[in-house]
């Protein structure tokens, strides 16, 4: 999974092959912390703690995406 400024991308691996597909954020939010340049969930959902702040210029409200270590599990809190 790639946090990128314009989009998030998913690449699934199986096997050899792997798939990609990505999402376009919209105009009005913004990551303004925490893009990766990959960030990997293991089969087993495992992965590494992370955090991504993802601005809205609407609302102007904080979304904070908390990605658990260990569980691959992304908690949202808004602030």
């Amino acid at each position: 999974m790639v946090f990128d400024k314009e989009k998030i991308i998913f690449h699934t691996s199986e096997g050899t092959r792997t798939q990609t597909q990505s999402k376009k954020i919209p105009k009005s939010l913004k990551i303004t912390s925490g893009a990766r340049t990959n960030y990997t969930i293991n089969k087993a959902g495992e992965a590494s703690a992370a955090t991504i702040i993802i601005e809205s210029s609407l609302n102007h409200k904080k979304i904070l995406y908390k990605i658990q270590m260990n569980w691959g599990e992304i908690v949202e809190t808004e602030s």
